[in-house]
């Protein structure tokens, strides 16, 4: 049985099969960070938007072929490296990393790190970090969205650094903050055994309890509560109990054990259903997705789903591969191998091969997609990969991706991390910033 696997992002299988980092930045992931999908084939027909029958959604049929069954099975890290990676999340301008002996390191934008570990005492957008130790202890999960970190602890507590919105208050609802601005989230109240998982959205967060209730917080129409809602952290009511990922950013999807996937929220063009109400605060099954679903993810512009070996995405027209279709769930071409994982950047798709390679589609104006320059032809921008082509930069053997707004980070097999393209807030782990293009990977150092 497959637990829980939850993450930024979005609740997720640690070494899923899909992935999304909720970055914030343009709007995000701001109209930033896109969801993960392969290339739309141009000779597919797309899904046919859902029906309704008075008040109740329908499924429209539509005439999918899916791909043959191909191996679904988590990555693990060998550890040959020290200290060894075993987990990588991304923020829209900073990473952190959580290694085999359950400390966690992050670098990027000071903004998104705990005071203390900040080069100055108040950190602000413009000073960057190299990679530092955070002071959390036994630190067993982390996920990430805009600025805002949190680790899941042994105990089942949270442990959240960084800035939050405004408009959501997630950390205010936190105990005090530490004197490095470290706050702890607590859910003695709803289960002694505290949390199993965390998806950490930057307008919402959920935890998974050892009960296997889902505990939610952030503005009323992601969090699936039973009216009336006040926002305030209580279990998601409205959730069917059997969700096992999520993903979150203006709309919230989650899937569920019998392979369904669900979506709520603000965003119409995200939704990837019809809706009579906007924002559509309950859960409802996106009806045109074919079934045996085994992953999703969500960004601000676009929602994509894995089946059968396929990634399937709708969302904001300019955000979709090829410029596609804007509402209703769309076939995705398939990329000439067995898709094991997608992750979504600013305006760019990463998909993750079952052998460790990667393919990359969109803006690649800072080198984010790893691609060798002039290996491909580009749109007239001269910045947009059109069509899915080898990262051929990486060549280390990928298990997860993160990405911020234009900077991709890789955990290789040997629980080694490398990063590429932009380092405007030290993404690249220097503890130095600059406007360059980097599409070489470079190691990140952990000293």
């Amino acid at each position: 049985m497959r637990r829980l696997p939850w993450c930024m992002r979005t609740f997720m299988r640690r070494g899923a099969l899909i992935a999304l980092t909720a970055v914030q930045s343009l709007v995000a992931c701001g109209s930033n960070l896109l969801g993960f999908t392969n290339e739309e084939d141009a000779g597919s027909t797309a899904s046919l938007p859902p029906t309704f029958d008075g008040a109740v959604l329908t499924d429209a049929v539509a005439d999918i072929d899916v791909s043959a069954p191909y191996d679904a099975s988590d990555q693990a890290v060998s550890c040959a490296t020290t200290p060894c990676v075993v987990e990588l999340v991304g923020g829209a301008l900073h990473f952190c990393a959580r290694t085999r002996d359950s400390k966690v390191w992050c670098w990027g934008a000071a903004a998104a790190l705990p005071a203390d570990v900040a080069d100055a005492g108040s950190p602000d957008a413009s000073s960057v970090v190299a990679p530092r130790l955070v002071p959390v202890d036994g630190a067993t999960q982390l996920s990430a969205a805009d600025s805002l970190t949190c680790a899941r602890i042994t105990d089942g507590s949270l442990r959240c650094w960084g800035t939050e919105s405004t408009e959501v208050g997630l950390l205010g609802l936190a105990q005090a903050a530490d004197a490095g601005g470290i706050r702890s989230i607590r859910f003695d109240e709803f289960d002694a055994g505290g949390a199993e998982y965390v998806v950490v959205g930057p307008r919402a967060i959920y935890a998974r309890t050892s009960s296997e209730a889902v505990i939610s917080w952030g503005l009323p129409y992601l969090t699936a509560h039973a009216p009336p809602d006040d926002g305030l952290p209580r279990v998601a009511s409205l959730l069917d109990p059997s969700v096992i990922e999520m993903a979150s950013a203006y709309t919230t999807i989650a899937l569920t054990a019998g392979g369904k996937a669900l979506s709520w929220g603000g965003s119409e063009v995200t939704l990837g259903r019809e809706s009579p109400v906007i924002p559509d605060p309950v859960p409802h099954q996106i009806p045109t997705l074919p079934a045996g679903i085994t992953s999703v993810a969500m960004s601000w512009a676009l929602g994509c789903a894995v089946a059968g070996g396929d990634v399937y995405c709708w969302g904001t027209k300019a955000r979709l591969p090829l410029r596609q279709p804007t509402q209703g769930p769309a076939r995705a071409q398939r990329v000439y191998a067995n898709p094991l994982g997608t992750k979504t950047g600013h305006d760019r798709v990463i998909v993750r091969m079952t052998d460790g390679t990667l393919e990359c589609q969109g803006t690649d104006y800072f080198g984010e997609c790893g691609i060798p320059y002039g290996a491909v032809v580009l749109d007239e921008s001269n910045t947009f990969v059109p069509k899915f082509a080898p990262a051929n930069l990486v060549t280390g053997d990928v298990v997860s991706v993160a990405m911020a707004t234009t900077t991709t980070c890789v955990l290789l097999r040997d629980g080694s991390v490398e990063c590429f393209g932009g380092n405007k807030h030290g993404e690249l782990g220097h503890g130095t910033a600059d406007d360059s293009r980097h599409s070489n990977p470079e190691r990140i150092r952990f000293e």
